[in-house]
């Protein structure tokens, strides 16, 4: 989202531990990225991966724009340049291995690559990470909740495109696209995309609504419970200086009654 909102950064984060995937840099430095931007819309990413399905039970479509799975999260400076100068690449796939790019690996070790196709002078920007870097996918994590390799082949395709394909491969590919994604024309998903996009403002302001009264009735709470421990303590301090002042009465009249016998 150009907008993030609450939910897909801490989701994305979560996931990716709150450190850059590529560089390691931590989440103060880091936004959580829409692999396909957020205002696509939800009908451009399920078409998009259905039509790209590889998966015979179809665990690869994704119905959501701001599902995890569609997420990175990127230092600001990978973010700018993902899908320009950077792609990952995940092996094994139809042409290559993972051996292939790290001969210490199993051949059929899920590996994810990141490649900079851009000046290497830019390279510290990046956080010093040499292209031909492994990703930093968090092992841990249900493998259910990465990014499908539809996606990310998607945008090396589109990284390889722009740095090496000619200006007519661009032309026909961008035609082929818009017949297959556009067939009522750009702006027909751009207006759902904003429509989209304009919904999940006011949910996240809504969300934020939301969690600022529950702070306050929490802080409300907490303070009703402070309250009700003072009186407490205090009817407690109270029955105990007069338990102590009964007894010191009681026995200053024993005292006296002796002083009468």
């Amino acid at each position: 989202m150009s907008i993030e909102g609450d939910t897909f950064r801490e989701h994305v984060g979560k996931r990716d531990r709150f450190n850059c995937v590529i560089s390691g840099l931590s989440r103060v430095c880091c936004d959580a990225v829409h692999i396909i931007p957020d205002t696509k819309g939800n009908e451009y990413i399920e078409k998009f991966t259905r039509r790209r399905s590889r998966d015979p039970a179809g665990a690869d479509i994704i119905k959501d724009i701001e599902s995890v799975r569609n997420g990175l999260f990127l230092n600001a400076t990978c973010h700018r340049m993902f899908g320009r100068c950077i792609a990952i690449l995940q092996t094994p796939n139809f042409a290559m291995n993972s051996a292939d790019i790290d001969p210490t690996v199993a051949p059929t070790q899920k590996r994810w690559t990141y490649h900079f196709f851009g000046d290497s002078s830019n390279a510290p920007y990046i956080g010093n990470c040499p292209s031909g870097s492994e990703v930093r996918m968090n092992s841990n994590c249900d493998p259910s909740m990465y990014p499908p390799a539809i996606l990310l082949d998607a945008v090396y395709a589109g990284a390889i495109l722009r740095h090496f394909g000619t200006e007519e491969l661009e032309d026909r590919t961008a035609a082929f696209s818009k017949d297959i994604f556009y067939p009522e024309g750009r702006g027909h998903l751009t207006e759902i995309g904003q429509r989209h996009k304009e919904q999940r403002r006011v949910e996240v302001e809504r969300s934020i609504l939301l969690r600022d009264a529950q702070k306050r009735a929490e802080e409300r709470r907490a303070q009703e419970l402070k309250a009700q421990k003072i009186r407490v303590g205090r009817r407690r301090t109270l029955k105990k200086r007069a338990k102590k002042a009964g007894k010191e009465r009681a026995k200053i009249r024993r005292a006296q009654d002796k002083m009468f016998l």
